[in-house]
């Protein structure tokens, strides 16, 4: 069965993107960990204790040598959970962010341009005038892109679910549906999450 205690010393924060900054774990993030953990640990031997207790040891000294022995375990498996959970939200930013930049060419109508044709990075997905119409009229052309980064009215409004309902259903959760020329995308909900996920790291 699994040591009591490992609960108490799982880290607070933890780095997750290997860039030196620490995020704090939610209850969630936690509870996976704590779900993991105690699969990987239900089947730890009882054996152990009574293998010491052979060797003629104290008492103390066994269940305080067992006890660190368990918490450096778990402290490791910690680690390489966390490891192989950051890795996998890089994954999913990654392929936000290859549906977005390379894919999809999201930037070509939400990102504002230089004079020398280049994408204004710095205003990288924040809404910009189009610069093409079409030859004929269609109703409810927009000539202006919206700002789909975090700290725009769409994301401020609608919030993370909505953008989700938006790339899932074409539709934002009031019902209202893209305007022309934005395409009414209805994409995976792994691949909306992976977008979504992506717009999340853009200021």
């Amino acid at each position: 069965m699994g040591a009591p205690g490992y609960k108490g010393f799982l880290p607070r924060t933890v780095e997750l993107r290997g860039d030196g900054r620490e995020q704090k774990l939610t209850r969630a993030e936690k509870s996976a960990l704590y779900k993991d953990l105690d699969g990987h640990l239900l089947c730890w031997p009882e054996t152990m204790t009574q293998t010491v207790s052979e060797g003629g040891l104290p008492g103390q000294w066994r269940a305080d040598t067992m006890y660190s022995m368990r918490k450096t375990l778990f402290s490791g498996l910690i680690v390489l959970l966390l490891g192989f959970n950051a890795k996998a939200a890089d994954s999913v930013v990654e392929h936000g962010r290859y549906l977005v930049e390379d894919l999809g060419g999201c930037a070509d109508c939400h990102t504002p341009r230089l004079p020398n044709g280049e994408f204004d990075k710095t205003h990288w997905l924040k809404g910009a005038m189009l610069d093409f119409q079409p030859i004929h009229a269609i109703p409810h052309w927009k000539a202006a892109s919206a700002d789909i980064t975090p700290s725009g009215p769409k994301w401020t409004k609608w919030g993370e679910a909505g953008f989700l309902k938006f790339l899932e259903t074409g539709a934002w959760p009031d019902g209202d549906k893209a305007d022309p020329p934005m395409p009414p995308y209805k994409l995976h909900a792994s691949d909306a999450k992976a977008i979504v996920e992506y717009l999340k790291t853009l200021k």
